[in-house]
């Protein structure tokens, strides 16, 4: 189970990083 939530945690966290990415280069 912390197994499973830890990659969920990685997964969220990569989502968010390529969202603020795309922001970034929209706002660029």
């Amino acid at each position: 189970m912390g197994i499973f939530t830890q990659n969920q945690f990685s997964t969220k966290s990569i989502f968010y990083m390529v969202v603020i990415q795309k922001l970034i280069t929209i706002n660029t």
